[in-house]
């Protein structure tokens, strides 16, 4: 299609818009710091069973640009969408500037 418009993949900031996939998120570091962002936020339903005991999980994380998470690791919190996570390590490169966060919700805290 001649004239259209062809994202630049290699810029980050045009593949995680909040006008897209990606949603805002404020990531609060253990010294204080907020870092604001856009990520994508993924939360994968699992169902772990045992005999006939189970137990619903999600596997909670963020994609985002490795950039926009400087200093970020285990003991640091997520809002996302109202509910706090605890990040649970640090982020995991990609080797192409994007990272994935883990994250677990915490508890208690309502729907």
């Amino acid at each position: 299609m001649m004239g259209a418009s062809v994202p630049d993949w290699e810029d980050f900031a045009q593949m995680i818009r909040t006008d897209d996939f990606a949603e805002a998120v404020t990531v609060t570091r253990a010294d204080g710091q907020v870092l604001s962002l856009a990520a994508i936020y993924d939360s994968p339903y699992q169902e772990a069973r045992l005999g006939e005991a189970s137990l619903d999980t999600g596997d909670h994380s963020i994609v985002a640009a490795g950039a926009d998470l400087p200093g970020v690791k285990r003991g640091d919190t997520a809002l996302i969408r109202g509910a706090v996570f605890d990040v649970m390590g640090p982020p995991q490169d990609d080797g192409t500037g994007l990272v994935r966060l883990p994250l677990a919700e915490r508890v208690g805290q309502g729907a």
